[in-house]
């Protein structure tokens, strides 16, 4: 089980108000998984809203973490049977020792795997051999920013969407069921050229350029501590041998856009990530989308 941290938002101004139950109440019930195994805890319900609901545990639980819940709501609206699986949106100590948690509904979208054109990796901005928490990690990064709550950068889709995605990458089984989904499409997204011919003639060395800038730009985006990746991780995400990225390499080092870090690994300058963000500037379709390099242990 992930550790227990509170996600602060903005919430001065909610878009949906949150009811309160009535005084009498019943606890719900809420399956957990404690220790790695399945346990029915006693919830006090706190309140309730559009998306989501605030309960009461004597047991902390993570962030991400899926939670069964079930019995009976009773408020203004009348007594409503509760049969939902919701996940962690926060956890965080009361003073009589208690865990006040946060909880999300779980949508309908996600409640299988997504059939949808946009990677789930990408909405998220990670390789797809992230382990668990990286996951967790980049979910309360990006829950936090998009969150409609978030006055300043809040945007309700998109959160749905990082929601979708987090649901079914934090699931071992749903991911390994969208990876087996996807899998094709994930190894041939990604390649820029069908075969070593197609890297010839100046028009394919602009491309090969192109996207060595892009996946150093977003490594470092990703890992700004440890911003280097290996030749072999660039030549693999683009699909082309070493040896003919070697001019490559040269001119991107003359212009300055890249440079070997001490480990001799490759990494972006400053003079690249502007390269990169003027080239998307003037035309968006011309950055190639290529996937996040993981960090080396």
């Amino acid at each position: 089980m992930s550790g227990t941290r509170l996600i602060s938002f903005v919430t001065e101004k909610r878009r949906y108000p949150r009811r309160k139950p009535f005084a009498t109440q019943p606890h719900l019930c809420a399956r957990v998984q404690v220790d790695g195994e399945s346990k029915i805890l006693s919830a006090r319900l706190l309140d309730i809203g559009r998306g989501g609901l605030r309960i009461e545990l004597s047991h902390p639980v993570g962030e991400g973490d899926a939670i069964d819940m079930s019995g009976e709501i009773e408020d203004l609206r009348g007594k409503q049977k509760l049969d939902q699986k919701c996940y962690v949106q926060s956890c965080t100590a009361a003073d009589n020792g208690t865990f006040v948690v946060r909880l999300s509904y779980e949508s309908k979208k996600a409640q299988a795997v997504v059939n949808t054109s946009a990677d789930l990796y990408e909405i998220l901005q990670l390789s797809r051999n992230a382990d668990f928490d990286t996951i967790q990690r980049v979910f309360r990064i990006f829950a936090q920013r998009y969150h409609p709550d978030n006055q300043d950068t809040g945007n309700s889709e998109i959160f749905q969407r990082v929601i979708e995605a987090h649901l079914i990458l934090s699931d071992p089984e749903r991911r390994a069921a969208y990876d087996l989904q996807t899998q094709h499409q994930a190894a041939n997204k990604f390649k820029l050229f069908d075969s070593w011919q197609d890297t010839q003639g100046t028009a394919g060395e602009r491309r090969i350029r192109k996207g060595v800038l892009t996946i150093l730009y977003r490594h470092r985006q990703l890992n700004p501590r440890l911003p280097e990746v290996s030749l072999i991780d660039i030549a693999e995400a683009l699909g082309v041998p070493r040896e003919h990225l070697e001019f490559s390499l040269w001119f991107l080092r003359e212009s300055k856009y890249i440079r070997n870090a001490d480990s001799g690994r490759l990494e972006i300058t400053l003079a690249g990530v502007l390269s990169v963000e003027e080239d998307e500037a003037i035309d968006r379709r011309d950055i190639v989308e290529l996937p996040a390099i993981e960090a080396a242990n």
